[in-house]
Order: C-alpha cells, then sequence, then structure tokens
C-alpha cells in the first residue's frame, strides 16, 4: 500500500511495491537500497518515484560501461597493452635493449 509524501508528492511503498513496478524482487530493490540506488524511506520502504530516477541512471551509467566489470576488465588489458607497444617502441629505438641483447652485452 502506497502512500503519499506530503512534503514532495512522491510515494512511500515497500520493497515488493516498488519492484512490481520496475520488474525487480524485493530481494533486489533491498540490495539495490544497499548500494544506495533505492532511495530509503524507513525500513522496507522506498521513495518510489525518486528510486525509479535513481535507477533509471543506474542503467545507463551501466550500459555505457562506467560501472559494468567488463568494462574494467577491457579498460586494465587495453592499458597492458599500450605499455607493451611502448616498451616494444622503446626497444626498437634503442632507449631500451632487449633482455638477450642486454645479457649478451654485459656478460662479455
Amino acid at each position: 500500500m502506497a502512500r503519499k509524501n506530503l512534503s514532495d508528492g512522491d510515494e512511500i511503498v515497500s520493497g515488493q511495491a516498488l519492484g512490481a513496478r520496475l520488474g525487480l524482487t524485493a530481494t533486489r530493490v533491498s540490495k539495490l537500497g544497499g548500494d544506495g540506488v533505492m532511495l530509503r524511506a524507513g525500513r522496507g520502504k522506498y521513495r518510489a518515484w525518486a528510486s525509479a530516477k535513481s535507477y533509471c541512471e543506474f542503467l545507463r551509467k551501466a550500459s555505457s560501461g562506467r560501472q559494468s566489470p567488463t568494462a574494467e576488465a577491457r579498460r586494465r588489458l587495453l592499458e597492458a597493452q599500450c605499455a607493451r607497444v611502448e616498451h616494444r617502441m622503446q626497444v626498437d629505438r634503442g632507449d631500451l635493449l632487449s633482455r638477450p641483447t642486454s645479457s649478451g652485452r654485459w656478460a662479455r
């Protein structure tokens, strides 16, 4: 059962009711509430409109890759590949010696 919040007209609803509106389980709503995505209005209660807007923003960020674990892994991979290419370029320019070359020169 929803009730109006007098200050801004937003409804205060249960996690189950909010989940039903957004196509989520009450457990997922609770988890998102703990993560700060759903806006709590008391124990097991949420601000419906503000939570829906916040959830939409959360989905936008996730879809653009800013919060995705896959996007983070891809960023780290690209950084490693860039470092490898930069190192190879330094060796090719003569700024660094490759391992076989340096060990042979220092052993003499």
